[in-house]
């Protein structure tokens, strides 16, 4: 998913049918503005589980990614980390862990594994306490590696986290 097989001066077209119908819409209003809506400022907890501001942002980013587009992917992932921050907690953040770790994943998704992981670390007890997030971890080695290896690098075992 995170290539394509256009070359240069031919003409290319672009089959959107795989793509989910909110990423779709999304696609064509940031090609015509530069930005595009993920529904983080919904103003209800309830519109942000509906919106599903993470999940949004990480299919724009592969996107991005899919269609060669590095602008949408830079504000995807943007959009990504500050999502991250106010929404873990309010969408299926174990369904995204599951995204980014499937085996199917490429090298670009690399750059938002790095965004959860600190995440993941400081809210580790909380979500520890969720049976899905345990059932994740158990599920995705690469995952818990990660964690670990955030956790125990030398400028975070200093910080006394």
């Amino acid at each position: 998913m995170c290539q394509t097989n256009a070359e240069q001066g031919k003409p290319m077209s672009i089959d959107l049918s795989a793509l989910d119908p909110m990423v779709v819409e999304q696609l064509v209003k940031y090609l015509y503005t530069l930005n595009y809506s993920d529904g983080s400022q919904a103003p209800t907890e309830i519109q942000i589980r509906e919106n599903k501001p993470l999940n949004l942002n990480y299919k724009m980013f592969l996107a991005g990614s899919l269609y060669n587009m590095p602008n949408l992917m830079d504000l995807a992932y943007t959009k990504f980390g500050d999502a991250v921050q106010y929404c873990w907690n309010k969408e299926n953040l174990e369904d995204l862990i599951e995204m980014l770790y499937d085996e199917s994943w490429c090298e670009a998704e690399s750059d938002l594994r790095r965004l959860l992981t600190p995440l993941c670390i400081g809210h580790y007890q909380e979500l520890r306490a969720r049976p899905a997030f345990t059932t994740v971890l158990r599920s995705y080695p690469d995952f818990a590696v990660d964690l670990l290896d955030y956790q125990y690098t030398p400028e975070h075992m200093e910080e006394g986290h």
